[in-house]
């Protein structure tokens, strides 16, 4: 998850749990339990009220968001998506990027590789293989990105682990 500020959140509810998590510290019997529930407690509602926001904030291209993230081998283009979206493709990137810090395609391509180093790790499948399985243009493509992201080749990882 993505680090955010607090201070797009209802403050003043947010206040209340603070003085929450400070009453619990300073009682005349401090309980970790009662201070880890009122940390617990604010997080909760900061992440709930995120969450409310970003709901908002990116639900026109929320289908093209789930294509994305959750059908890792999409093989729709980026303007297919927007299109479905009924946005234009400039601002589904835009958004889409806000969204995950990421473009679309670079987070395609991360979901890619990290399931190649699953295949790597817990597979005896060849590399062409593996690329063949996660669309890669070719084995010598799969294995050229896989180095530049992990610093080293997909052979090379699958001895280490």
């Amino acid at each position: 998850s993505e680090p955010f500020e607090i201070s797009d959140i209802n403050i003043l509810l947010a206040e209340k749990y603070f003085e929450e998590i400070i009453r619990a510290y300073k009682s005349a019997k401090p309980s970790p339990l009662a201070v880890r529930t009122a940390v617990y407690s604010l997080l909760h509602f900061i992440c709930k009220e995120k969450s409310e926001k970003l709901k908002d904030r990116f639900s026109q291209i929320r289908s093209g968001i789930e294509c994305i993230e959750h059908d890792t081998l999409c093989t729709f283009s980026i303007e297919e998506i927007a299109s479905a979206c009924n946005v234009s493709s400039s601002y589904f990137r835009r958004l889409f990027k806000e969204y995950s810090g990421k473009s679309p395609n670079e987070h395609r391509l991360d979901v890619r590789l990290n399931m190649a180093k699953k295949m790597l790790e817990s597979s005896g499948a060849t590399l062409e293989y593996i690329a063949e399985a996660l669309n890669f243009q070719s084995p010598s493509y799969f294995c050229r990105i896989f180095k530049k992201k992990f610093g080293i080749t997909p052979g090379e990882y699958r001895t280490v682990k």
